[in-house]
C-alpha cells in the first residue's frame, strides 16, 4: 500500500516556504532528499523533531511573528502522530553533566540526568559551604570517611539528621591544624600515649572532685553542661521561679550564675598544678615537631582538647556533627529535594532495568555493524545517588594500551567519524525498540553518516537498507554531502530522489 507524506511549511525555522509531497511505494519505502543548504536541511529535520516532542507550538519563527506561520504535516491525509516520528542525527551529543553511561531510553535518561544534576548541584553548594565553615580542604572525603556505611552522600546525610537537632559544642579551630592530611597530629598522639595518658587520669581524677561536674557511669562534664547553658539560654525557666539544686545543697537561681559556677570549676581543673605539669611534657614535646606548630598553638589556647583527643576518631565525628549542626537550614534543603526525587530516580533505574535484554541486542547490533577501536559490553554497576544496580557501558579496548571504562579517554582517542559512531548507538535502541513493538515508523535520517570514515559510511547505509525490509518502517534520508546522496541511491535503489531547495528567510 502507498503511504504518502505531505508537508506544508510557512516561517517554520527559517524556512520561508515549502510545499511538498513525498511518496512511498511497497518497493521504495525511503525518499532521498539532497539539500545544499545544509542548514536548511537540518531546520527540515528539526520541525520533525519539534514535533516528536510534541513542541509544535514552539515551530513558529519569532523573527517573522507577524507574519502567518504554517506547519502541516500529514501522512495518509490525517495528521501525522508524533510518536511515529523519529530523528536520527549524528550530531546529537550527551549532556557534558550526564551519566553517559548510564542505559534507558531517551526520555528516561533525559529526565534521570536532569535529577542527577540538580542533586549534584545542591550536594556541591552544601559541600562549598561546609567548606567555608569548617575550613577543610576536603570536606567531601572526610564525610565518605566518617559517616559513609556504604551508603551514598544524600543517604547518610538523611541518617544523621536526627543527630544534628542536638546541643553540639562549637569549635572554632581550622579542622586541617589537628586532622591533617598525612595524619600527623594522630601519630605524633600514638607515639606519646604515656604523656596524654598521665594528663588524661589527673584530669579525670579532678573531675571526680569536683562540686558540678561527674566522671561516672553517668558522665557530666563539660559538654554535658555547655548544653546545659543552652538550653536556659533564654532565662526563661529562673523568670517561671525554678531553681538548680546542687549536690552540695546549693541553689542556682539564674543562667549567669550558673555560667560563672561551670567557669570557675573549668579553671580549677586546668589551672591544677599537677595538670599543668602534665600539659607542660605534652606541650614540650610538641615544640621538637616543627610541623605540628598550628597544633601546638591550639592546645595553648584550649587544653581541654588533650581531653576530647583521647578518642581520636570520635572526635573527629564530633567536629562535624558541630560544623554540619550549624547549617541547619542548608541541610533540610538538601534532605527535602532529594527525597521528593528519590521515588522517581528509582522508577527510571527500575524500568532501564527491564530493558537490559534490548540493550544487549542492541549492542550486538552496533558491535557487529560498526568499525570502532573498542567494543562495548553491559553490565550492572551500583548507582553513585541510590546505590542500585544500574545498567552501565563498558568499554573494551582493541589494541590500545588505555585503561577500561575510560570515557574522557574514549572521546579522545576517537575521530570524528567514529566517536558519531558510538552517539548512534542511543539511535540503534530506540528504532529496534519500537520494531520489536511493532510500530510503524517515519525516521528522518539527517546526514546521519556525515564524517564517517569509509567502513562506516557503508555500515549505516547497509543498516539502513535492512530497515526498508521492514513493511513499519518509511524513511526520508536528508543529506548536503552530494558524493553520500549518489552512494545511498545506488546502494538503496532509490528512484525517488530530490533536489530540496529551500526558501532561505533567515540562518539559525
Amino acid at each position: 500500500m502507498n503511504r504518502i507524506l505531505n508537508v506544508k511549511l510557512e516561517n517554520c525555522f527559517g524556512i520561508g516556504k515549502l510545499e511538498k509531497e513525498f511518496k512511498f511505494t511497497p518497493k521504495e519505502r525511503a525518499q532521498l532528499i539532497y539539500a545544499p543548504n545544509g542548514t536548511m536541511k537540518s531546520s527540515f529535520a528539526t520541525v520533525f523533531d519539534y514535533l516528536s516532542k510534541d513542541k509544535i507550538s514552539l515551530i513558529k519563527d519569532r523573527i517573522f511573528s507577524e507574519n502567518v506561520s504554517t506547519c502541516e504535516i500529514t501522512f495518509n491525509g490525517v495528521q501525522i502522530d508524533k510518536d511515529m516520528i523519529l530523528v536520527v542525527n549524528a550530531e546529537t551529543k550527551i549532556s557534558e553533566k550526564s551519566i553517559t553511561k548510564f542505559i534507558a531510553k531517551e526520555e528516561l535518561k533525559k529526565r534521570y540526568d536532569e535529577i542527577f544534576v540538580e542533586l549534584l548541584d545542591e550536594k556541591s553548594r552544601f559541600i562549598a559551604a561546609l567548606k567555608r565553615q569548617s575550613r577543610s580542604s576536603d570536606c567531601e572525603g572526610e564525610l565518605e570517611v566518617v559517616f559513609n556505611q556504604g551508603e551514598t552522600f544524600f543517604e547518610y546525610l538523611l541518617r544523621i539528621e536526627s543527630e544534628l537537632a542536638k546541643n553540639h559544642t562549637k569549635y572554632t579551630f581550622r579542622y586541617n591544624d589537628i586532622f591533617d592530611k598525612g595524619d600527623k597530629v594522630k601519630k605524633f598522639l600514638e607515639s606519646n600515649e604515656a604523656l596524654l595518658d598521665e594528663y588524661l587520669n589527673r584530669y579525670t581524677d579532678l573531675l571526680s572532685n569536683s562540686k558540678f561536674f561527674s566522671k561516672s557511669n553517668n558522665s557530666f562534664g563539660t559538654l554535658q553542661a555547655t548544653n546545659l547553658l543552652d538550653s536556659l539560654s533564654d532565662n526563661s525557666f529562673f523568670e517561671a521561679g525554678h531553681k538548680i539544686s546542687l549536690q552540695t545543697q546549693e541553689f542556682i537561681v539564674s543562667r549567669d550564675e550558673l555560667e560563672g559556677l561551670i567557669q570557675g570549676e573549668k579553671n580549677q581543673i586546668l589551672n591544677d598544678a599537677q595538670l599543668l605539669k602534665s600539659f607542660d611534657k605534652v606541650d614540650k614535646t610538641l615544640a621538637k615537631n616543627a610541623e605540628l606548630k598550628n597544633f601546638k598553638k591550639l592546645l595553648e589556647l584550649d587544653p581541654s582538647l588533650l581531653i576530647e583527643l583521647s578518642d581520636f576518631e570520635s572526635f573527629k565525628k564530633k567536629i562535624w556533627l558541630s560544623h554540619i549542626s550549624e547549617m541547619k537550614n542548608e541541610v533540610a534543603e538538601v534532605i527535602n529535594i532529594y527525597k521528593n526525587r528519590k521515588s522517581e530516580l528509582q522508577q527510571i533505574i527500575n524500568n532501564a532495568n527491564d530493558e537490559v535484554d534490548k540493550w544487549k541486542q542492541t549492542i550486538e547490533l552496533f558491535n557487529s555493524r560498526f568499525y570502532v577501536p573498542f567494543t562495548i559490553k553491559l553490565e550492572n554497576q551500583s548507582d553513585v545517588i541510590l546505590k542500585s544496580d544500574v545498567p552501565k557501558l563498558k568499554f573494551l579496548y582493541k589494541n590500545r594500551d588505555i585503561p577500561d571504562n575510560n570515557e574522557g579517554i574514549l572521546l579522545d582517542v576517537l575521530s570524528r567519524g567514529e566517536s558519531r559512531a558510538y552517539y548512534i548507538l542511543r539511535f540503534l535502541f530506540e528504532i529496534e525498540s519500537r520494531l520489536a513493538a511493532n510500530q510503524d515508523i517515519l525516521i528522518i535520517f539527517d546526514d546521519v553518516a556525515d564524517s564517517f570514515d569509509y567502513k562506516n559510511k557503508y555500515a549505516i547505509i547497509e543498516y539502513i537498507k535492512d530497515l526498508l525490509e521492514n513493511p513499519n518502517v518509511n524513511a526520508v534520508i536528508l543529506t548536503h554531502n552530494f558524493d553520500f546522496y549518489r552512494t545511498v541511491a545506488k546502494r538503496l535503489f532509490i528512484k525517488n530522489q530530490a533536489l530540496l531547495q529551500l526558501s532561505v528567510v533567515r540562518e539559525i
